[in-house]
């Protein structure tokens, strides 16, 4: 059956209006979700901060207003005249005995972490000596003492984590570190490591070194 033929001529506004939403609201509908979708995007793009360091700490802390202002300080370090849209990221991973959890939140992170390596995100890590342990033996950590700029007069000797064969050191217990108490993070049996495919070593000197001096 042809479908009757409709005078819009005829019509009233309001028939108008409602003959043309019956008609045409899944396109109308359609369009504004692409409308949305596309401004949302454009959104993101305009406003994505553009990471130039990352401080990955295992477990979590408590203040979020704290984190913010220590990824300011941080930010002014490495990069003085960063632009507003640059900046460190303080980020937090829920993990925590790796080797022995088999939940699915600890899978998801450490999908996360391995994709971040490979994209070359991830710079500083703090984390568990179990963990430390963990990923020290797949070979993640660069050799600290072969990177020049660190101050090792603000390290205790019994705070390195060393190869017994060759006497690198791949790690630096953080314990008591009063820059990371300030945003409640436990650090207790935390040890600080640099990834070894991180692409801001420099970088990552001048927090490794505020981080000790605090």
């Amino acid at each position: 059956m042809a479908e009757k033929k409709v005078d819009l001529k005829t019509m009233t506004r309001k028939e108008k209006k409602d003959y043309i939403w019956y008609y045409y609201k899944s396109h109308m509908m359609m369009g504004l979700f692409a409308v949305l979708l596309v401004g949302s995007l454009i959104y993101d793009v305009m406003t994505k901060d553009k990471i130039i360091f990352s401080l990955t700490l295992f477990g979590e802390a408590e203040s979020g207003v704290q984190i913010e202002e220590i990824q300011q300080d941080l930010t002014q370090l490495v990069a003085p005249e960063a632009t507003k849209k640059e900046k460190v990221l303080v980020q937090f991973y829920g993990l925590n005995e790796v080797e022995t959890s088999f939940d699915e939140m600890t899978d998801l992170y450490q999908q996360k972490m391995i994709s971040q390596i490979a994209a070359q995100e991830l710079d500083l890590v703090i984390m568990g000596e179990s963990d430390f342990g963990f990923y020290a033996e797949e070979k993640m950590f660069e050799a600290l003492n072969e990177i020049s700029g660190i101050d090792w007069n603000l390290v205790e000797e019994t705070q390195l984590i060393k190869d017994e064969q060759t006497d690198l050191v791949y790690g630096i217990k953080m314990a008591g570190s009063q820059l990371l108490n300030r945003i409640n993070y436990d650090t207790n049996g935390k040890v600080l490591a640099l990834i070894n495919n991180s692409l801001n070593k420099e970088m990552a000197v001048d927090v490794i070194n505020q981080l000790l001096s605090e």
